[in-house]
């Protein structure tokens, strides 16, 4: 039994370090691979229709690491990647050339005059312009973009684009490492108490252990600050985002609400969905204002019977992701400002007319993504005792008592058997009489192969996110116009 729950600690230990790691490398990972915005400078130029974007990685270039600066050149207005361009690039240190700005100039800089201009291929992305180049000397650097020939017109005299970069001293022990790190030995740590707690427990080995058993962990839930300490603070951060993208400068590669927004929240939660459930729908501010709305409006109405499903979140999702290919939303910190305005007042709106969460379960344009996601999470809210619910249930945990209001997410749990629609904000465990919840872990994935409930919007749903994946990421290939020739031909006119 020993050597089993050691292996189980080693485990836990490995995949602590295996998550972090692909945290770290989700927050780095945008639509333009591993590169981000670069640091020291202006990295987003527009000129003649175009937008041009310098990215680095690793962000920030570091002396002795070879470092791929990236020119990202769009087309104003559609954000459409210029494909085929022929593109060379130059960087070397500041204090060896004179800006443009410096040289107050009104023609731009001669490209021939002292800079080595190399070739940068386009390199797996569309519109990416790759410089793979070991910097040498830390400080500020000066970029050099020159625009040899766009669609098929050579360019002469060349444009150029010049942006200023800061190059870091060699890296060591780095504030985003340090937090690696942390991460890692916090998740180790949790995970070894839970084994060393799981082997001194009498609990018969077939029962799953329940970690409501720990003191601490359910005092926690069912403390009525629970929801209110989480949800707060993202309340005041959301408003701080929505004020950022509103007033703030409105570059998407410098300004903190696109950055918090579509680099750090959105990547996060998918980590949540996968370990945790549906967490993060009990932090969510548009889940917090639809509950508070419905309960101030004393909403007893039902939403709509033909319409409980997943038909109208999976269209908000496909159109919020067409949306996106044609505004460039997770560029502008406006849009980003006004597609959270929105979806407050529709959360609003749902809870002033329809009870309880009906706007998460049936509206999100998340709601199926988080569901489908959930259902490989290795933790689970479920009945402890079915039988003792079948025989003793007065349906608190569903309809709320005076100690606790019903399930926001119209969830029985005494018929529940996945996690789809469950946010574990615990009402269930604060209102049910004889205490009778677990939340346990479990396999991942289980509910793939556990759970007999099956639903074609939720089957529809999966389908339709393999296809808008699969469709987003092959735009951004270089070789997406040739296959769409190459199709455009085989269709009869």
């Amino acid at each position: 039994m020993r050597s089993k729950h050691g292996a189980a600690a080693a485990a836990v230990l490995w995949l602590s370090v295996f998550l972090t790691i692909g945290v770290e490398s989700a927050l780095a990972h945008g639509d333009h691979g591993d590169a981000s915005p670069n640091e020291g400078g202006v990295s987003l130029v527009a000129l003649d229709g175009l937008q041009v974007e310098l990215l680095t990685s690793p962000n920030p270039a570091r002396v002795g690491e070879e470092s791929k600066i990236v020119a990202k050149i769009l087309r104003a207005g559609s954000l459409e990647p210029v494909r085929g361009a022929k593109v060379s690039m130059a960087v070397a240190p500041a204090r060896l050339h004179s800006s443009h700005a410096e040289r107050n100039s009104p023609s731009p800089p001669d490209p021939h005059q002292g800079w080595s201009l190399l070739p940068a291929p386009e390199v797996v992305w569309a519109g990416s312009y790759t410089l793979m180049r070991r910097l040498e000397e830390r400080g500020p650097h000066l970029v050099h973009v020159a625009l040899l020939e766009l669609d098929g017109r050579r360019l002469d005299p060349p444009t150029i684009v010049e942006f200023r970069l800061n190059v870091a001293p060699a890296s060591g022990m780095t504030p985003g490492l340090m937090l690696l790190f942390l991460t890692a030995a916090g998740i180790a740590l949790v995970g070894s108490s839970w084994v060393v707690l799981r082997s001194r427990s009498p609990a018969d080995p077939q029962a799953p252990f329940n970690l409501l058993e720990i003191g601490w962990l359910d005092r926690l839930v069912r403390w009525r600050g629970f929801q209110p300490a989480l949800q707060w603070p993202v309340l005041a951060l959301t408003l701080v985002i929505v004020l950022l993208g509103l007033f703030d400068v409105n570059d998407g590669a410098t300004n903190l609400a696109t950055k918090l927004t579509w680099i750090l929240w959105w990547p996060g939660i998918i980590f949540t969905f996968i370990l945790v459930g549906r967490l993060w729908c009990v932090l969510c501010p548009f889940g917090t204002l639809n509950e508070a709305a419905a309960k101030a409006a004393r909403s007893e109405r039902s939403f709509p019977k033909t319409l409980r499903n997943l038909w109208l979140a999976t269209l908000l999702f496909v159109v919020l992701t067409w949306a996106d290919e044609q505004l460039g939303i997770i560029r502008s910190p406006q849009m980003t400002a006004w597609l959270i305005i929105f979806f407050t007042l529709l959360s609003v709106a749902t809870g002033l007319f329809f009870q309880r969460r009906s706007f998460c379960r049936y509206l999100c344009p998340i709601t199926g993504l988080q569901g489908l996601y959930s259902m490989i999470s290795p933790v689970e809210l479920r009945a402890a005792d079915v039988q003792r619910c079948q025989r003793d249930c007065h349906q608190d945990c569903y309809r709320g008592n005076e100690r606790a209001s019903g399930c926001p997410m119209f969830e029985f749990p005494m018929t529940m058997d996945r996690n789809t629609y469950c946010n574990f904000c615990f009402e269930c465990v604060k209102s049910c009489p004889p205490g009778n919840l677990a939340l346990r872990l479990r396999p991942f994935g289980k509910d793939l192969w556990a759970s007999r409930r099956r639903s074609l919007d939720e089957s529809y749903l999966a389908l339709a996110l393999v296809g808008i994946t699969s469709v987003v990421s092959a735009q951004m290939l270089t070789d997406w116009s040739g296959w769409i020739s190459r199709l455009s031909r085989l269709i009869p006119d």
